[in-house]
């Protein structure tokens, strides 16, 4: 395949933390589309494979028998299954495009998903990739990361909704902390050139500005269509595996769906700042003064 690749960008973040509404306004963009969450498939299916590496010279093309047997692995995963494509044109996407290796294969399905979209680049979407940047980063060297980042309170009160992950406002923090740290961890020792960290509050309060940084980021030009995504908005809840949780998708940017100040209770902000504050405190969100100093 040719070394001369597209841009690659990874949509990564805590879960909750508005990375679903920033996938959908960028999926808007004539040029750029984005699959459902892939629940971390990627890495299961770059591991099971990992003989066929880049590196690997004796590998000049892969081979049909070998090409069907991948496509087989993936297809385990209900989220690849999700994407509906058309298998025998994935195929012989895969065998015509020269592909030598595991993650030439997933390219090559990111591609295919994008051209049965009418587009021509593609980007993933998958929150917990928030904690394996590095392997993405080794893996796919055309990949860049952008991070959306939330006050941990206002993730907090969604998480303890949500149908999966936390139960208490102790384990949210503690999950929001771990999350937030190691992306921005492993963004610092990518770089600016690779990394780029977006608050959500500031893609509620100026959608276009965003969307301008995010796209000057992965290489495309900004487009006012991004700030009309209905119809990507309708493509992500048929994939999404629990369409309640995003139903907020169907309404236009808005400040105040989650407010710890109104909706947490004083009680919770505090255990919640126990085990997070210093990390709000350095990301600029207030926190009480003991916190603050701590």
């Amino acid at each position: 395949m040719s070394s001369q690749r597209e841009v690659f960008p990874f949509i990564v973040g805590c879960g909750r933390s508005g990375t679903t509404l920033l996938t959908v306004m960028l999926s808007s963009h004539p040029e750029l589309s984005i699959p459902g969450e892939t629940g971390g498939f990627i890495l299961r299916f770059l591991e099971h494979f990992s003989e066929y590496g880049n590196d690997m010279a004796s590998v000049e093309t892969l081979q049909l028998p070998t090409v069907e047997t991948m496509i087989e692995q993936l297809s385990e995963s209900h989220r690849f299954s999700a994407w509906d494509l058309d298998r025998s044109a994935l195929i012989s996407r895969i065998c015509e495009s020269g592909a030598r290796s595991a993650e030439d294969v997933i390219r090559s399905c990111f591609a295919q998903y994008a051209y049965q979209q009418g587009k021509k680049r593609f980007g993933d979407k998958t929150p917990n990739h928030v904690l394996c940047i590095n392997e993405l980063a080794r893996a796919f060297p055309e990949s860049v990361f952008i991070h959306l980042i939330r006050d941990g309170r206002d993730v907090s009160l969604a998480i303890l909704e949500a149908s999966w992950g936390p139960e208490n406002i102790v384990e949210a923090a503690t999950y929001w902390r771990h999350r937030v740290e190691a992306g921005s961890h492993s963004g610092k020792e990518l770089g600016a050139e690779r990394y780029l960290e977006v608050r959500y509050e500031d893609l509620i309060a100026d959608p276009e500005s965003i969307l301008r940084q995010a796209s000057n980021f992965i290489g495309i030009d900004y487009d006012p269509a991004m700030l009309s995504y209905s119809e990507a908005v309708s493509r992500q809840l048929e994939m999404s595996p629990v369409p309640v949780e995003d139903k907020s998708l169907l309404l236009p940017p808005t400040a105040g769906l989650r407010d710890w100040r109104t909706q947490m209770p004083p009680e919770d902000v505090q255990l919640f700042e126990l085990e997070a504050g210093s990390l709000l405190a350095q990301l600029g969100y207030p926190v009480s003064e003991d916190q603050r100093s701590a």
